[in-house]
């Protein structure tokens, strides 16, 4: 997937674009959260092995960790914690994977990337605090192996990130909110990126990015 970071610089919240043969998607984030994102496509060296994206539904944890993650490695393996809530293995399936896939291929990286594999974790938050906490050993081995791994949490103010992510977890992974607070700059903007989508509509539907884009889709 060959996916390029855009940003607007100039505006106090930036947008950023993401584009492939198969994704077009537009994400508007706060001044900090850009400047925290943007500080890690350009470290690659200091990226820590573990990062943990969280915040509520729709805000575009997901789409930036694919896009981050096809930037820092070729070989990108992704994982939704939901696909396997049926089967009582999930976490042990996701952990043989990884494990398999680590120790029995070669993990050098590409000249233009930094990671020999990138693991994405999806709705992590789901797997209960026992499954979780499974998680610590092969997290602590990602930084020999040259790996990448990006998990991504779904919270909110009832259920915010001390709570919903196991303190061993935590502890390994740098955390990023992504998160943004309603102002009248943010909604102007998607008034303009959604091009005749009520305003009134623009502001019940803030931070949720994929729900807004979804009722413009629907003029």
């Amino acid at each position: 997937m060959n996916i390029k970071l855009i940003k607007n610089t100039d505006a106090a919240d930036s947008i950023i674009k993401l584009k492939s043969i198969s994704v077009n998607e537009t994400l508007i984030f706060s001044e900090e959260l850009e400047g925290q994102l943007s500080w890690l496509s350009s470290n690659p060296s200091k990226i820590p092995h573990v990062l943990c994206f969280h915040g509520m539904p729709g805000v575009g944890k997901t789409e930036f960790a694919r896009y981050l993650a096809n930037e820092m490695s070729d070989d990108v393996i992704y994982f939704d914690a939901n696909s396997h809530l049926s089967d009582n293995h999930s976490s042990k399936y996701i952990l043989s994977t990884i494990k398999e896939s680590c120790y029995s291929h070669s993990l050098f990286a590409d000249e233009n990337k930094h990671f020999g594999r990138c693991f994405i974790i999806d709705e992590f938050h789901n797997l209960s605090k026992q499954r979780q906490d499974s998680f610590k050993v092969v997290f602590d081995e990602l930084q020999r192996l040259n790996c990448l791994v990006i998990i991504c949490c779904n919270t909110d103010s009832k259920k915010p990130i001390d709570k919903t992510i196991v303190p061993a977890i935590r502890s390994r992974s740098e955390i990023i909110c992504f998160d943004v607070q309603q102002t009248d700059v943010l909604v102007d903007k998607a008034k303009d990126l959604f091009i005749g989508l009520d305003e009134q509509v623009i502001r019940n539907l803030l931070p949720d990015w994929r729900a807004i884009k979804r009722k413009h889709s629907m003029l």
